[in-house]
């Protein structure tokens, strides 16, 4: 869902797409809480620049929530990259990167728990 809603980039786009515009909020809000990199950021700004007056409050605070996950995520992942002591400037592979903070946050968490 998250693909297609951003590769949505106007509102007609949106009103022929998903027939109203009352649900609208609640889509950018639940838009805003899976995004993961900058060029999703980027399209939902897109997205939101072309928002009627009406749309744009509930668009802002979706970038907003956005802007501070995407912050969160990154914040995390120098964290886990010092503790663990991950080069943060490897950049051979984004996916070996993504995969070994995976393995490392679930040891974390398999640590916290005690199992």
């Amino acid at each position: 869902m998250l693909c297609l809603f951003l590769n949505l980039s106007s509102q007609p786009e949106l009103h022929l797409k998903y027939g109203t515009m009352r649900a609208l909020p609640s889509l950018l809000d639940l838009v805003a809480s899976r995004i993961t990199d900058e060029t999703q950021l980027n399209k939902l700004k897109n997205l939101v620049t072309n928002l009627d007056a009406e749309h744009k409050e509930s668009g802002n605070a979706a970038l907003e929530k956005a802007e501070a996950n995407l912050k969160w995520k990154k914040q995390v992942e120098r964290d886990l990259q010092n503790y663990y002591g991950i080069p943060s400037d490897d950049t051979d592979s984004a996916v070996t990167s993504t995969v070994s903070l995976i393995i490392v946050t679930i040891c974390s968490v398999i640590d916290v728990i005690g199992f």
